[in-house]
């Protein structure tokens, strides 16, 4: 019945005037019309228009900079080509090494198709690397959170632990993802409870904290929390449905089952289906 740990995907767009970088045989001001263009395309989410914008670049004879393979990166990503992204990440950290923003998108590759060992190492090199430079810290507490919740699930769930316990206090996401690992791994549903009221504390309107907090409340027989927070999951987010869906399962597991049938129902008309979880 649980969620896996919220995680928001970030994709980081880069300033393009950093990358114009001249090419063999191709003239900086063409580059930089045909980057212009296909940046634009990506802004606009044509995926497809901005590969094909970039095509008339000379990636066959691999005279591009880091840049343009990082947008190449960038586009096939959107379009679900998880493999080719990685290679142009790739490529682009062997032209600069320094572009650190590649270790944040490939590790978000790796993430999509489940290779977490080396989606936690590029997050794990991204914090290396934006260390010290102004970055927004909601960046940062991104990151930190993809880190550590795939380095649990590449099996390091105890070296995932002691991280979050030494920067739980940074933000609501590294408290929820402990939270999560103390329940499912350490089977410890008390110091996980208090871990996601800490989340709480610091984002009140935390949406997978209050969901996995009222199952929690519910796994240890406490309906009156249970009922509480996902009560305040649906004041604070209407359209959820699985809010609804999980009012009702409370509502039923305490005998009221007319009053269930009527959450199943809300949670139905807002497209909730209990058989995919969605």
């Amino acid at each position: 019945m649980r969620n896996t740990p919220f995680k928001t995907v970030v994709i980081s767009l880069l300033t393009i005037n950093l990358y114009l970088i001249p090419l063999i045989g191709f003239t900086q001001e063409k580059e930089q019309e045909t980057l212009d263009r296909a940046w634009e395309f990506y802004d606009n989410h044509e995926y497809e228009a901005c590969l094909k914008e970039l095509e008339n670049l000379p990636f066959d004879k691999g005279q591009p900079g880091a840049g343009p393979y990082y947008l190449l990166g960038l586009c096939k990503y959107e379009l679900g080509d998880y493999q080719g992204s990685i290679e142009s990440f790739g490529t682009s950290l062997k032209k600069d090494p320094k572009m650190v923003e590649n270790y944040f998108d490939r590790g978000y590759s790796y993430w999509a198709i489940s290779r977490y060992k080396e989606a936690a190492a590029d997050f794990k090199m991204s914090l290396k690397g934006n260390s010290g430079k102004k970055k927004d810290q909601s960046f940062i507490n991104q990151t930190a959170a993809n880190y550590a919740y795939c380095l649990g699930e590449s099996g390091e769930q105890e070296e995932a632990i002691r991280y979050l316990e030494k920067y739980r206090n940074k933000n609501g996401d590294l408290l929820h993802i402990l939270a999560y690992y103390t329940s499912e791994y350490l089977k410890d549903a008390e110091k996980a409870i208090m871990y996601w009221e800490q989340a709480l504390q610091i984002e009140r309107r935390h949406l997978q904290s209050l969901e996995d907090l009222s199952i929690t409340y519910s796994e240890v027989g406490d309906y009156n929390m249970a009922f509480y927070h996902i009560e305040k999951l649906i004041e604070y987010y209407p359209d959820y449905a699985r809010g609804y869906y999980l009012k009702g399962v409370y509502l039923e597991e305490t005998g009221e089952d007319g009053d269930a049938e009527r959450y199943f129902k809300l949670a139905r008309e807002k497209g909730y289906d209990p058989d995919t979880n969605e």
